[in-house]
């Protein structure tokens, strides 16, 4: 499989420019710890992931 991104044309915006009906935190990151500790999955960071798509 081979992710072809040429046609697209992805813009920034702020968050502020996409409202949404639930406040979110300025910055968070996904805790993957219970993941580990219950299923023994050691989840890759996600830029490694889609590395192995390309």
């Amino acid at each position: 499989m081979r992710l072809s991104c040429n046609h697209l044309n992805l813009q920034p915006i702020p968050t502020s420019a996409y409202p949404t009906p639930a406040k979110r935190p300025a910055y968070s990151v996904l805790d993957k710890s219970k993941i580990k500790s219950v299923f023994g999955v050691d989840a890759k960071d996600w830029k490694e992931s889609l590395i192995k798509v390309k």
